[in-house]
């Protein structure tokens, strides 16, 4: 995991889920981490199989600017401590 993602789930179990303790929150996150690098890959996998490695390829792409659009927009919303 990276230090930021670390701190921001830690400064959360500090705060809104205090309740569920820091152990709870640092295993969800690894838990969730994990699973998305699993069903990313075997999503890529299956469109490769499908459509062919320009495809994934192009898949790949799209879903990295995907996401630097979310992350974008959420800064720009000000919901982004960084």
């Amino acid at each position: 995991m990276r230090d930021a993602t670390v701190s921001i789930a830690m400064a959360l179990a500090e705060s809104d889920l205090k309740h569920l303790g820091c152990d709870t929150v640092l295993g969800s996150l690894r838990v969730v981490e994990r699973a998305g690098s699993i069903l990313g890959l075997l999503g890529i996998a299956l469109l490769a199989s499908l459509r062919g490695y320009p495809a994934g390829i192009a898949g790949i792409g799209i879903w990295m600017f995907a996401g630097i659009l979310v992350l974008l927009l959420a800064k720009l919303m000000q919901k982004l401590s960084y």
